[in-house]
């Protein structure tokens, strides 16, 4: 079963009772995990929750979103940076939304809170931060690489 997230708008949830009930009955976790799907100038991030049983891990669980992402996210412009971070959103575990989805009620435009929205802020924040260094490093070393064959070619 997948959710979406829209993070800058809250999580919306089509059937949220049903979905409260089946975590309570069976326990788990709900997990938001982050995929990326780019085509020449075209770039599209999306975060699909997902019920993880008490059996599964978290990482396992997103295994789907980060093989999808490693394949269809780096042809566009934006798409290497974006894929980075959500492949490092989902090695990190994907986020956790279970505590705000169970204090939801139905009906609510947003159902996550403000302390959670800041949190999930925060979370994603870090995987930019580090998608933008290893961003900044390929390119770096890429610059480097070039140079010194042009260096080296105009030695010859």
């Amino acid at each position: 079963m997948s959710l979406h997230l829209e993070i800058n708008q809250g999580l919306r949830v089509d059937d949220l009772p049903s979905l409260q009930a089946k975590v309570r009955l069976r326990g788990g976790r709900l997990i938001a995990y982050a995929e990326v799907i780019s085509a020449a100038l075209f770039s599209a991030r999306s975060y699909k929750v997902k019920w993880v049983s008490p059996e599964e891990g978290q990482k396992q669980a997103g295994r789907t979103s980060t093989i999808i992402t490693a394949m269809l996210g780096w042809w566009a412009i934006a798409g290497p940076y974006w894929t980075l971070s959500a492949l490092i959103w989902n090695k990190r575990g994907g986020f956790d939304v279970t505590d705000a989805l169970l204090r939801a009620h139905p009906g609510n435009q947003s159902l996550l809170g403000y302390a959670d929205a800041v949190a999930l802020g925060a979370f994603q924040q870090s995987a930019n931060r580090l998608s933008a260094r290893i961003c900044i490093g390929g390119t770096l070393l890429v610059i480097w690489v070039i140079a010194c064959l042009l260096w080296r070619a105009s030695a010859q």
